[in-house]
């Protein structure tokens, strides 16, 4: 009896080592916005609404990942009509069969889901190193035709954990900060920041927040277009 406890003990305790470690990490969001225009009610009201902060939480391990944006909490409804949140506001990311999953945030959309592949962008490191939450970083800037990228990437045992759409193949973003290079073209200062400031380990049931149903992005783009062909106008 004594052989049989021990044989159960050694197996459970296998597969519980077995098991993929997920982490949360915990990242502040920050957006500053400054113009030098003159200030209407509603410039007012959109500045003040762009210089919000936020928090995402990403739940990780070696093969997937999830991203979620934290309410905040509103005192006043003020400003009701304007609500600007970090992108993605829900994403769930399978690094094995390269899918993403995200919640339709246009209510006009028929279906709940769109399924897409990952996101990859291609850095350029810088040679700049610091230790951020005990995860050795190394610095790598890229940019596209509207933004400037300054990213923070570390290894943390095989992780890929990302607050936003870019993904890195085992690397975690543990500071990012993004320049809007059209907002500088007018003479006014957009810029916003994720800086991780927690982590820790937790459980998180993946596969639960596996949608069921959802439209593909090749699905997605040929409704577009037929849409855009149907509401043209046609000529004599």
């Amino acid at each position: 009896m004594k052989n049989i406890f021990l044989t159960v003990f050694i197996f459970l305790s296998s597969f519980s080592f077995a098991q993929e470690k997920t982490y949360r990490f915990l990242y502040d969001f920050h957006q500053v916005y400054e113009t030098k225009n003159k200030q209407t009610d509603i410039s007012a009201a959109v500045k003040e609404e762009l210089n919000k902060s936020f928090e995402l939480e990403v739940f990780a391990n070696k093969n997937q990942s999830f991203i979620k944006l934290i309410d905040v909490v509103r005192n006043s409804q003020a400003n009701f009509f304007l609500d600007i949140k970090p992108e993605p506001h829900w994403l769930l990311i399978d690094e094995a069969s390269n899918l993403t999953y995200e919640k339709a945030t246009n209510p006009n959309q028929n279906f709940k889901f769109l399924q897409d592949s990952i996101q990859r962008i291609q850095v350029l490191p810088t040679g700049q190193e610091k230790t951020i939450l005990g995860i050795r970083a190394k610095e790598y800037k890229t940019e596209t035709e509207k933004y400037d990228y300054t990213f923070w990437l570390g290894d943390f045992d095989g992780i890929s954990a990302s607050p936003i759409y870019f993904q890195f193949k085992d690397l975690v973003v543990v500071e990012l900060k993004i320049i809007f290079k059209d907002v500088l073209e007018n003479g006014n200062r957009r810029e916003i920041t994720y800086q991780l400031k927690d982590k820790k380990e937790a459980i998180f049931n993946f596969k639960k927040n596996i949608p069921k149903k959802y439209t593909t992005k090749k699905e997605l783009d040929k409704l577009n277009s037929e849409n855009q062909a149907n509401s043209g106008v046609e000529k004599d």
